[in-house]
């Protein structure tokens, strides 16, 4: 939550430099940039794979989240349009310890167990600019890609699997402002992921969690 509300910051300050011009543009067709997006979606959803062990044996700590971490490279092959690629890692875990019940019914003590989920996706990306101006860019986009996720549960009933499925993505609105080389960016729009089981005997569908990285923010650099 803080590196989101220090990138809005970063945005902000950079409001108040000029956006670059046309001749500059085309001088400067790549562009790459560094951000975060929230991940409040999957943290009001996110819970453990289904358990072999009854559920009373455990006592669950907070829920943590890095945020999407998000990379991205645009190649602006002219005023309005550039394709490039997004990619996005996620990581979220939380720790899970003995219950109560379960040592009072004389269970072992498994000390500190953890549960832990790695996503990580490639989304090559199309942006659209609708307009621009010497202050600000406004543009949307949209994409399709992979989607890895790695899920593993570190207790005395360890499972673990994993997911490889499609990712897509729509940035809605996005507002870019920069001076020269330098611009910070601000996005709404959402992606959705989901993958089959792999390595299991009947692979099967996991449920999509939609709407994830609603509010995304970054900093880049053209040349």
């Amino acid at each position: 939550m803080k590196r989101l509300l220090l990138l809005v910051l970063l945005c902000a300050v950079a409001m108040f430099g000029y956006a670059e011009t046309k001749e500059h543009r085309q001088e400067n067709p790549h562009e790459v940039r560094l951000g975060i997006a929230d991940s409040y979606f999957e943290a009001s959803l996110e819970r453990p794979n289904v358990r072999y062990c009854h559920p009373p044996m455990y006592g669950e700590g907070p829920l943590n989240h890095t945020g999407h971490i998000f990379a991205e490279y645009q190649y602006r092959v002219n005023g309005w349009f550039s394709a490039g690629v997004n990619i996005d890692c996620l990581y979220s875990w939380y720790y899970l310890y003995p219950s109560k019940y379960y040592l009072d019914l004389g269970g072992v003590d498994f000390g500190r167990g953890l549960y832990s989920n790695l996503r990580f996706s490639v989304i090559p990306t199309l942006r659209f600019t609708y307009f621009h101006n010497e202050l600000v860019d406004l543009y949307s986009a949209f994409g399709v890609g992979i989607n890895y996720s790695d899920y593993s549960e570190e207790t005395d009933c360890y499972s673990a699997y994993r997911t490889l499925g499609a990712a897509f993505d729509v940035c809605a609105l996005g507002v870019s402002v920069g001076k020269k080389h330098w611009f910070g960016a601000f996005e709404l729009g959402g992606t959705t992921a989901f993958g089959y089981r792999i390595g299991d005997d009947k692979p099967r569908l996991e449920l999509p969690i939609p709407f994830a990285r609603l509010l995304r923010v970054s900093v880049g650099y053209r040349f």
